[in-house]
């Protein structure tokens, strides 16, 4: 599952009109935010949290953490979900998060490779282009990756970005084998689970149907085709290949034994019902929530004050804005409140 920022982005928010709650497992910031704080430590300890908690409800391949270098202001979709626009700092981070999180017997899957920092579109509405030729590749994006492999993180999840420097003008490096597995698997020598980004993202059902998709995945070497938009369509497509020697069975064979073997890592196999008991101790423990509060506190970062309006003089007028989705009736408010406190009066707009 994907699991950025915690198993909170599951099972946290509040449903209208009953305002039920829909559970209390740790909602943890941002990774930009855990950079913030300048300490290596909190990325270790959320990747272990995260792990802790996935494995209580029976998750044990989990889908992040995004390794991208944010080098690109203009990025609509990777943002503060990266670490920073540092490579060696980003790889840094990752690998302390994946070391926690594997630390608690939960594969994690660094993303979206070779990198999705340096592009301004949305892959999930179109495909994007990075420019990299293959020396920046190397200097930048590729140094989280490396990073990443060598603490032995488990997935590496593939992006629908098009490399036109490397040889790729228009096809997603998730269909391309000279991405998948010159690249990842020869060059940078990862053994693990190559993990496709969802093949429903219009990067790729733009310019593929179903069966293209799952084919030219499987022939670049991904070994888990991840959300297709028609999942029957998918596996007789794949099937046919075989039966066809479009695919080798061996290619097949290769991604069954990583996957086996993942089960058998992580006891998924052998343990397939979750505790009750062992859940409700795991999952949004008072020490989970308040590590996440302070990476938060401590995570708060002033970019400018040129008019001098921080510490706000509290004989003012204050005037807060939130903005936030339609149904999140409670956002916004722990914070008024504590506004409240110590201004007025205040003035709230959503």
């Amino acid at each position: 599952s994907d699991l950025e920022p915690g198993l909170g982005r599951l099972v946290g928010g509040t449903f209208v009109p009953s305002l039920m709650s829909a559970g209390s497992a740790t909602i943890f910031p941002s990774n930009m935010a855990i950079a913030a704080t300048g300490d290596v430590r909190d990325a270790l300890e959320v990747g272990r949290i995260i792990g802790r908690e996935a494995r209580a409800v029976g998750i044990h391949l989990a889908f992040a953490p995004t390794v991208d270098v944010n080098n690109n202001p203009a990025n609509p979709v990777i943002s503060t979900r990266s670490f920073g626009e540092d490579p060696q700092r980003v790889a840094e981070l990752s690998a302390a998060f994946i070391r926690g999180m594997q630390s608690e017997g939960v594969a994690a899957t660094a993303k979206h490779f070779p990198g999705h920092g340096d592009t301004d579109t949305d892959s999930h509405l179109a495909l994007p282009v990075v420019r990299s030729d293959a020396a920046r590749l190397a200097a930048v994006e590729l140094v989280p990756f490396r990073a990443s492999i060598d603490a032995g993180v488990v997935g590496v999840m593939t992006a629908h970005v098009a490399l036109p420097a490397v040889g790729i003008d228009s096809s997603p490096a998730t269909l391309e084998p000279r991405i998948v597995t010159s690249l990842l698997r020869d060059s940078l020598g990862f053994r693990g689970l190559a993990i496709t980004d969802a093949l429903r993202m219009q990067a790729v059902g733009q310019g593929y149907t179903p069966e293209q998709a799952a084919v030219l995945a499987v022939q670049a070497g991904a070994d888990i085709l991840l959300s297709p938009t028609d999942v029957t369509r998918t596996i007789d497509a794949v099937t046919a290949a075989v039966e066809q020697g479009t695919i080798p069975a061996g290619r097949i064979e290769r991604s069954v034994r990583r996957i086996l073997e993942l089960k058998a890592r992580t006891r998924a196999a052998r343990h397939p019902i979750v505790s009750l008991d062992s859940l409700r101790q795991q999952v949004g423990g008072p020490a989970h929530w308040a590590l996440a509060r302070d990476i938060a506190a401590r995570a708060i970062t002033l970019l400018r004050d040129s008019a001098a309006l921080v510490p706000a003089p509290r004989d003012g007028r204050l005037a807060l804005v939130t903005y936030a989705p339609e149904l999140d009736v409670t956002a916004g408010r722990a914070f008024a409140a504590e506004l409240r406190a110590g201004f007025r009066p205040l003035r709230s707009a959503e």
